[in-house]
């Protein structure tokens, strides 16, 4: 009888802890980037567009709700970097760093598939053909050669 989880506690708070990063990240990263998307695109949700204060609102309001609701479970680091930054100066155990890393990971994919499928569908029911390639900023003007 020692497969119980009564006898593995640091097992099952593991568990609980990366299943706190994964659905942390999931959220952070699809509710932050789907502003941002609607900001980049100029789609008018409720009222105006939403501009880059919107953006950095949406991921520091999302990120304080997170670590309000997930905190006591994981840490709340939803981020590679936080994990691997308090493991380096000792303050998180390294056993814990390849889980929480992992859970971060996928929950990051997930929200992104997420936020692709809804974008795909938005587009898909507004219009008729393939959605244009985004415009690129920031590009440099096209070489020309003087003859």
């Amino acid at each position: 009888m020692s497969d119980t989880v009564q006898d593995q506690p640091e097992a099952l708070n593991m568990v609980r802890a990366a299943a706190a990063e994964l659905v942390g990240t999931l959220v952070l990263v699809l509710v932050g980037t789907a502003v941002a998307v609607a900001a980049i695109l100029g789609r008018q949700i409720a009222g105006s567009p939403y501009d880059s204060l919107a953006i950095a609102l949406a991921f520091g309001l999302v990120l304080v709700a997170l670590v309000g609701a997930l905190g006591h479970t994981s840490g709340c680091h939803l981020n590679p970097a936080v994990t691997l930054g308090l493991a380096s100066i000792g303050k998180f155990p390294w056993r814990y760093v390849p889980v929480y890393i992992a859970a971060q990971m996928v929950g990051a994919v997930l929200a992104g598939f997420a936020l692709w499928g809804a974008c795909w569908v938005l587009w898909s029911t507004t219009s008729s053909s393939v959605p244009p390639p985004l415009p690129m900023r920031n590009t440099p003007p096209a070489r020309t050669t003087v003859s």
